[in-house]
């Protein structure tokens, strides 16, 4: 069993991605590789061990599992001998750990549940609301519909909602999405106007 944080090493939280792992991982190598300058053989290897073992999901699970019943076995030990401070630097700490690695509360959950939702089921709900925006002639939910529409395709792009290009993606897509509404409805209008003016007026 391994005594290394494989997390920390690669500079990840708990929670990263496969993608985010990646990024990390391949910064990291630039940097550390033996061939480089500032490289560094033994800390390159370090990395290398960490990045196989995150990068495979049965690896993680079973690193995750015996980190954990490790941290699990520390705790009973100390806590024999320790017990009064022990438990209170323990919760300290515990929170501190989810706090950096991003579940400093109980609703960490909610964006993997967004994520699922609008990768799934995000452009088809889009789409049912823009075409219902017709028949409650409502520019917001339709302008709401762009948004979600955005939204969607910006997740599949980026899978997380912590990269700040998926905020701004959504914005620039929306925004596109809603001018390009406008104009071709002043396009159907000034068709419409043309049609009625060469048959009354004809």
């Amino acid at each position: 069993m391994t005594n290394k944080d494989y997390y920390k090493i690669l500079g990840v939280p708990e929670n990263a991605n496969a993608k985010q792992i990646k990024k990390e991982y391949r910064k990291l190598v630039i940097k550390y590789h033996p061939d480089m300058a500032s490289g560094n053989a033994e800390k390159f290897i370090e990395i290398k061990e960490a990045y196989d073992v995150l990068i495979d999901e049965i690896k993680r699970s079973n690193y995750d599992k015996e980190t954990a019943q490790e941290t699990k076995n520390n705790y009973n030990d100390t806590s024999n001998s320790y017990k009064e401070p022990f438990v209170k630097n323990e919760t300290n700490q515990k929170y501190n750990d989810n706090y950096y690695s991003g579940k400093a509360n109980n609703f960490d959950w909610i964006p993997k549940a967004l994520i699922f939702f609008l990768n799934i089921f995000g452009i088809v709900i889009s789409i049912i609301l823009f075409l219902c925006s017709f028949a409650c002639s409502s520019e917001v939910l339709r302008a709401f519909s762009f948004i979600l529409f955005s939204a969607s395709l910006g997740i599949k792009f980026f899978e997380s909602l912590e990269n700040k290009w998926f905020y701004i993606f959504t914005i620039l897509v929306s925004l596109i999405l809603f001018f390009a509404w406008q104009i071709i409805v002043a396009i159907l209008v000034f068709i419409l106007i043309i049609k009625i003016e060469t048959i009354f007026f004809k």
